[in-house]
């Protein structure tokens, strides 16, 4: 009899949370930026967060530095993550 091995898939969700000075990383085909997006990444991001343009794992990618936002109502699958309380 074969035995039948299960690989759960668990999913996370973010009710709320407020993420400072973090990198996001977008993967993209063509690379470019230019000032106009320069000032929106300020403008949604906060006066620190910037552009970089990057390659991560053979793929073009263009990294948001140091971004302040909020996730709201989010999911992920398969998260790796940890949680830790600050004093």
């Amino acid at each position: 009899m074969q035995e039948i091995l299960a690989n759960p898939i668990f999913e996370t969700k973010i009710h709320s949370a407020v993420f400072l000075r973090q990198d996001i990383i977008v993967k993209s085909d063509s690379i470019g930026i230019d000032s106009s997006i320069a000032n929106a990444i300020k403008f949604l991001f906060g006066k620190d967060a910037y552009l970089e343009e990057s390659i991560i794992e053979g793929q073009n990618c263009i990294v948001i530095k140091n971004a302040d936002f909020i996730l709201s109502g989010a999911r992920t699958i398969n998260a790796d993550w940890s949680c830790k309380e600050i004093k």
